[in-house]
Formats: structure tokens, C-alpha cells, sequence
């Protein structure tokens, strides 16, 4: 299929072409005209890659690519997108430096189940990094202008390498997390935020068509922001869930010495209101707090190049010598 031009529909929000059978070079390069899109939905097609124009989609706040079998790597993103979907694009090794607009915004979401190749990469590694160091930056920048809201940024891919960074699991569906707070308002810690991690699977007990969700509560409160839901039957292996929580999210505004975060994982289907609860799901969980120095560490980080010492054990500093990061947790 090839795609007439496209220049005529500048005031299209909304443009889904999903399973179309878009070959190579069958987009045009006058997408980019689309000054009023929105959602851009192109799953299920054979394109390698997609036109540079793109990045002129300065509205556009979703990209859905999933099961683009054949895409290898993304374009220059608008600085305005907020999601985008990549699960089962198993040719794609490569979001590095396209990503950089992308992640000078906070509050981002990326799904990318059985994206293998892409996680294998070093620079997957520097992207992961420099997710956590914009969400942190952003998330004390809001404080300081006085808005109250603090925004998550998440992250869904295979298990790859990093688990290591969050230091030792806590096999189950729950971690605590004791915070260095303060023991008076006038000495002010330098923690900026939590990363988290949730390693899951799909139970192969259930029949295709269902979904699976997992909630987060904090504490005693539920985060509706981290509420996900995935296709059973499109989990092949282990995954990881990754958020980052500012240190000013509502969440944590009044929390004690020790905060708990719980995952509540359901079954269900799109055709029955019915949550079938099950804890199966969750392998484990770890958490790290994030340190101004942790992200002055990541601020040193160039795509292509070897990651720098960054400790595992959130010292700042490295436990095994100068080896670089990349390479250390990819022995994992």
C-alpha cells in the first residue's frame, strides 16, 4: 500500500492505519503536514523505518507502532509526545539519540514487550538513565514554580541488565522503602525521587483474549496514574515495569521513615466486568532512591559511548572499579 499525499488533511486529530500493509518508503514525507495530529496509530505494518518529517507533528502526543515486525529504529520524535508503543517490533535495536527531544519532557510512557534486540544495546542502558534524570530535573522544577503536580514517567520492557542499580529484590508483590528523611525542616536531604521496578510474567493458565492490569497502591493511597493493563497472550518471557516518582509526589508528600508499595495484579476480559485477582503475576520487586548526585552521574552520559562508573549500590560510586556501567550490568 502507498499512501496519497496527505497535505490536504491538515486539520486531522486522529489517523489510524493499523494493519494496512504500509511497506517501505509508503509514507510520505508530507506526514509532516499533519499540524493537528494527535494520535498517530500505525500498527501491524512492514515499513524499516519511518519518515524524518515526523518530528514536525508538534501536537502529537501518541505513536502506536506495535507488531512493526520490521521497524529497526524511530525517527526524531515532537517534543510534545507522551506515549508511544513499540511491543513486538522484535527488528527494533535502536532508540538512542532519535530520543533525545523526547526526553527533555516528563511524564512519558514506553511499551515495548519483546523488544529484545532494543534492550540488549548499550545505549538502551544511557536511555534508561537519562529517563529517571529528566523526570527527576522536571519533577523539582515544578516544585519551584509552585505546582503541586508531580507527574510519573514509565517505562515497560524485558528484563535487561538494570536490576542490579535497584540493589536486592523483595520476591513478591510488595517492597518497602525507608526514606532518609529529615530530622529537622532546616536540614534537607538530597534525595530527589524513587525508581521502581516490578519483574512480571503472564500465567499460561489463561485463555487468550484476556488482559491482565496491575494497580499500585502507596501506602494507603492507590496511584491511579500507574494503573496498566497488557494482553495475556502478549507476554512471551519475564518483563519489567519501571516508574520514577518524584520526591514531592502527592504520594509521598506525608510519608514516614517507611513507605510500602503494593501491586495488585486482576484478570479480565473486555466482554465481563469481572477482575479475577491473582498475585501469580508479580515475580518481584526493588527500589533504589534517587540521589542529586545519581543524576549528575547520568548527566555525563553520551549515546554511543561505554555508560560511565555509576555504583550499584546507590552510593554514587562505584563498587567495582571504573568498569563502565553498560558493560557491568549486562553481566547480570
Amino acid at each position: 500500500m502507498v499512501l496519497s499525499s496527505l497535505n490536504r488533511f491538515t486539520s486531522l486529530e486522529t489517523l489510524n492505519l493499523r494493519f494496512c500493509n504500509i511497506g517501505e518508503g509508503a509514507i510520505l514525507d508530507d506526514i509532516g503536514c499533519l499540524a493537528s495530529l494527535k494520535y498517530l496509530h500505525l500498527c501491524g505494518n512492514d515499513f524499516v523505518s519511518l519518515p524524518s518529517s515526523i518530528r514536525f507533528l508538534s501536537k502529537l502526543v501518541f505513536l502506536g507502532l506495535k507488531w512493526c515486525k520490521r521497524l529497526e529504529r524511530l525517527p526524531d520524535l515532537p517534543l510534545n509526545i507522551r506515549s508511544v508503543n513499540v511491543d513486538n517490533c522484535i527488528s527494533l535495536f535502536s532508540i538512542g539519540e532519535v530520543a533525545s527531544n523526547w526526553l527533555k519532557k516528563n511524564n512519558f510512557k514506553l511499551s515495548c514487550f519483546n523488544c529484545f534486540k532494543l534492550v540488549e544495546e548499550e545505549d538502551w542502558i544511557i536511555f534508561f538513565f537519562k529517563m529517571i534524570r529528566t523526570a527527576a530535573i522536571e519533577g523539582m522544577l515544578l516544585k519551584n514554580n509552585g505546582n503541586s503536580f508531580a507527574p510519573v514517567s514509565c517505562i515497560t520492557c524485558p528484563v535487561f541488565g538494570i536490576l542490579e542499580w535497584f540493589g536486592n529484590p523483595s520476591v513478591g508483590d510488595s517492597i518497602t522503602v525507608e526514606l532518609p528523611l529529615p530530622p529537622h525542616p532546616s536540614n534537607s536531604s538530597d534525595w530527589v525521587g524513587i525508581a521502581v521496578c516490578v519483574v512480571f510474567d503472564s500465567s499460561p493458565g489463561f485463555l487468550p483474549g484476556y488482559y491482565f492490569k496491575i494497580e499500585v497502591r502507596s501506602s494507603q493511597r492507590y496511584l491511579d496514574v500507574l494503573r496498566r493493563r497488557y494482553p495475556t497472550e502478549m507476554i512471551f518471557s519475564n518483563n519489567l515495569w519501571v516508574f520514577y516518582l518524584p520526591r514531592d509526589h502527592p504520594s509521598l508528600t506525608n510519608a514516614s521513615t517507611s513507605h510500602r508499595f503494593s501491586f495488585e495484579t486482576y484478570y479480565f476480559s473486555p466482554r465481563s466486568l469481572e477482575n479475577l485477582k491473582t498475585s501469580s503475576i508479580i515475580k518481584e520487586c526493588r527500589a533504589r532512591l534517587v540521589y542529586k548526585r545519581d543524576l549528575e552521574e547520568f548527566s555525563r552520559l553520551r549515546y554511543g559511548d561505554e555508560a560511565g562508573p555509576i555504583g550499584s549500590s546507590g552510593s554514587g560510586s562505584s563498587d567495582e572499579g571504573d568498569e563502565p556501567v553498560a558493560k557491568r550490568l549486562k553481566k547480570v
